[in-house]
């Protein structure tokens, strides 16, 4: 598969300047059972609270793949990683934090193996190149 320069969207265009184009999407013919995604976010929630990247507010992560051999690296602003947001009334966005190698992080962590989440990241790295996977919480302002 190539990728052509006309599916590259400009993110410094104003909005009005904008033409997305969808045609890259594609349905897949993979099914999970939502039940079984709840029964296993509420296993994990009972034994690992949700890291809040450092102290940022109405956020939160439970990371699930790791760095390999690397558990500090789901820790702290790690948890995270590089974030945009508009500060002021300027409106102008603006990178936070640092940047992370989201395919670096290619272990499963072996705490959340036996829960439904270790089956869909099996189901989905059998088919893709799976990098970063975490459950990530935003808490409304």
């Amino acid at each position: 598969m190539t990728i052509e320069n006309k599916n590259i969207v400009n993110l410094d265009l104003k909005k009005e300047e904008k033409n997305l184009d969808f045609s890259d999407f594609q349905k897949q013919n993979i099914k999970f059972d939502i039940d079984k995604l709840q029964e296993a976010y509420n296993q994990i929630i009972q034994t690992k609270k949700f890291d809040d990247g450092g102290g940022i507010a109405h956020f939160g992560a439970i990371s699930l793949t790791q760095i390999p051999g690397d558990p500090d690296s789901v820790k702290g602003s790690k948890a995270r990683g590089v974030y945009w947001t508009k500060p002021d009334k300027s409106g102008k966005e603006v990178s936070r934090d640092v940047s992370i190698d989201e395919a670096a992080y290619s272990e499963f962590i072996p705490d959340y193996e036996n829960t439904y989440f270790k089956e869909v990241f099996d189901v989905l790295s059998s088919k893709y190149k799976l990098g970063r996977v975490r459950i990530l919480l935003k808490e409304l302002l």
